[in-house]
């Protein structure tokens, strides 16, 4: 049985190393591939192919192709992509504003901070966008 998933994997790792380098020559053709690999910092491997919409749990690339989309954008969106709902906030929200700095007050942070804390059992909370931010409770 291990040899069987083993012979599996393999094949399944060969045909999708076979898919990617033939998406690789259509997405290295594509200026905007190109633009990414020049200006970019090369600080991740990507994918040679270019996605450009989302739907729910999955993300189309230039071709129409669906993937599962299992990163969530490395865990920024775990609500998935272009729910109505959440289209409509957003939408609203970016017609109020897109961003207050933390240096002033805003009518949603204090009611948020309140029931995280209620929720988390912490005193205070502490809003930030990075992990290397966060504070260390002891």
């Amino acid at each position: 049985m291990r040899n069987a998933r083993k012979q599996s994997a393999e094949s399944l790792a060969a045909h999708f190393s076979q898919h990617g380098r033939m998406k690789s020559q259509a997405a290295k053709g594509d200026a905007r591939v190109q633009d990414a690999e020049k200006f970019l910092l090369p600080t991740y491997k990507r994918q040679q192919f270019l996605l450009e919409r989302g739907r729910g749990c999955y993300v189309y690339d230039a071709n129409g192709k669906k993937y599962l989309d299992f990163l969530g954008g490395i865990a920024v969106n775990a609500l998935g992509h272009a729910h109505p709902r959440i289209v409509k906030v957003i939408r609203r929200e970016a017609a109020r504003a897109i961003h207050f700095s933390n240096l002033y007050h805003n009518a949603y942070q204090g009611p948020l901070a309140r029931k995280l804390s209620e929720w988390s059992g912490l005193e205070r909370v502490f809003f930030c966008n990075s992990a290397r931010k966060r504070l260390t409770v002891r």
